[in-house]
């Protein structure tokens, strides 16, 4: 969930006991979100969704843990982009290909946009 009361310096991300304090939107050391991007509580709930349904749910709160003790800023604040690589890396590690894709669909984006570049492997497909 995210914080609606306080200053207005920053805003909270909570899951279960972790907080996450980040950037406030338009804040010009936090880069805005890509066209192709869900909104941060999608990407969090889709990518923790993925994560426990392989009960893998611990490698994203370590990976959250670990973000927190080394913040963006002195006042203890982490910029959404660094947020969604985290969420990203963590699941990375567990999800299959497909399954990155629905939770992060900008994945799928450039894969499409790299798929039509004209720059095939052997019988138009890629190798891994």
């Amino acid at each position: 969930t995210m914080r609606c009361r306080g200053p207005g310096q920053w805003r909270e991300w909570r899951f279960g006991n972790q907080i996450v304090p980040l950037y406030m939107p338009g804040d010009p050391k936090d880069k805005p979100p890509g066209p192709n991007e869900l909104p941060l509580n999608e990407v969090v709930y889709r990518a923790s969704k993925a994560l426990n349904a392989k009960n893998q749910l611990p490698k994203l709160t370590d990976a959250v843990t670990a973000m927190i003790k080394e913040p963006d800023s002195p006042g203890g604040r982490i910029r959404e982009e660094r947020f969604r690589m985290v969420l990203e890396e963590a699941a990375a590690q567990v999800l299959e290909t497909d399954e990155m894709q629905a939770v992060f669909p900008h994945l799928r984006k450039a894969e499409e946009h790299h798929d039509g570049s004209g720059n095939h492997g052997e019988g138009g497909r890629h190798k891994r």
